[in-house]
């Protein structure tokens, strides 16, 4: 039904557009290829070293006019659709048609290409993604907002519908120094009524959890907040957020969650993130040997009411990036974790891993 929905909007916007707006540019095809090693210490003997791909996307972009754009992005290591959208342009801001990211942490907003580290701290517990919907964009000089109104993504997950709010507001702007404080809330009605999440050591590889909800039915609604934080000053790059989400049970025994990272980069050769439209970039390395940044971040994560015995976990990530070119980059991580709950056995892993990305 959305797709329908999609092709009927963006046609009727086609043929309502004046003559002297349709000229095209040429599409333009940007990959995204990441490649894991992960070694595990401290866990269970279930629990083997890892090592492949964790993206393979190849995307396409294409202008059609000042005011009409498409992406369509496909990972071929998940086999799924991860953008398939239109962007329309106007002169009251910028619709979202198909399915795209929700306006949901900045984490999420941000390209995995350019993050700090290897893996977000907590968006899988907290962050939306990407759904099919409805989406508004409104940019000014030192803010913005953004909007979605969403249901199920395109594999059919996640069915019900949703909105979520995000606005950004940047009170100091210059060349060196950006100051982001930003602020998100969302409702979801799950048609299901099942509610479940987990968090893993902060790799993308590897089956081990550090804590889990267990599947929860008979939930009404899922409530989300956020609040976010960052300040760039030249090579240094302070981030922060924090999360809120409550999943609420008919005739009560609601689950919470709550989750909070404080992160700090340092690009040693002097180069710093690029920043735009409320997210942080990449860095373009000035030297022909490229840029090296050290980055070090903790987490916290508390699940309230869940059925797992496993309620949370703590994390300390160190971390090197070596931007070989504005394209490629080597990432090195350590991550030490420490499980809380009550189940029988719990577990403190220490992860070692190395990913080689090329992206553009």
């Amino acid at each position: 039904m959305i797709q329908r929905v999609l092709f009927c909007c963006i046609s009727l916007a086609l043929m309502l557009s004046p003559v002297d707006a349709m000229a095209t540019e040429k599409p333009e095809l940007h990959i995204n290829f990441q490649y894991d090693v992960v070694n595990f210490d401290d866990v269970p003997d279930t629990v083997d070293d890892e090592s492949g791909f964790r993206r393979r996307r190849v995307a396409l972009d294409w202008k059609a006019t000042d005011w009409l754009a498409f992406k369509f992005e496909h990972d071929f290591q998940s086999h799924a659709w991860t953008d398939a959208h239109a962007r329309i342009k106007t002169g009251a801001g910028n619709f979202l048609l198909g399915q795209f990211k929700q306006p949901f942490s900045l984490e999420t907003m941000g390209s995995n290409k350019n993050r700090l580290f290897m893996e977000s701290a907590f968006s899988s517990v907290f962050g939306i993604d990407r759904r099919v919907g409805l989406g508004y964009q409104w940019f000014a000089p030192s803010w913005s907002l953004a909007a979605g109104l969403y249901g199920k993504n395109l594999t059919g997950e996640n069915e019900g519908g949703a909105l979520v709010v995000r606005g950004v507001w940047n009170p100091v702007s210059d060349a060196e120094r950006i100051l982001h404080l930003g602020a998100a809330t969302g409702r979801e009605r799950p048609d299901d009524g099942v509610f479940s999440r987990s968090t893993r050591p902060e790799t993308g590889l590897g089956p081990l959890r550090l804590a889990r909800t267990g599947t929860i039915t008979g939930v009404d609604e899922i409530d989300r907040f956020g609040l976010e934080g960052a300040w760039r000053n030249g090579p240094l790059l302070v981030q922060g957020e924090y999360a809120h989400l409550l999943a609420n049970r008919d005739g009560g025994g609601d689950v919470d969650a709550d989750g909070a990272y404080l992160s700090v980069g340092y690009v040693f050769t002097g180069e710093m993130h690029q920043y735009k439209e409320g997210a942080f970039g990449t860095v373009k390395p000035a030297s022909k040997w490229g840029a090296l940044e050290g980055v070090a971040r903790i987490a916290r994560i508390d699940f309230d009411g869940g059925t797992s015995g496993t309620d949370g976990h703590d994390s300390l990530t160190l971390g090197l990036n070596w931007y070989v070119t504005d394209r490629t980059r080597l990432q090195l991580n350590y991550v030490r974790a420490e499980q809380d709950g009550t189940a029988p056995l719990l577990v403190d892993p220490e992860v070692f891993q190395v990913r080689a990305q090329i992206g553009f």
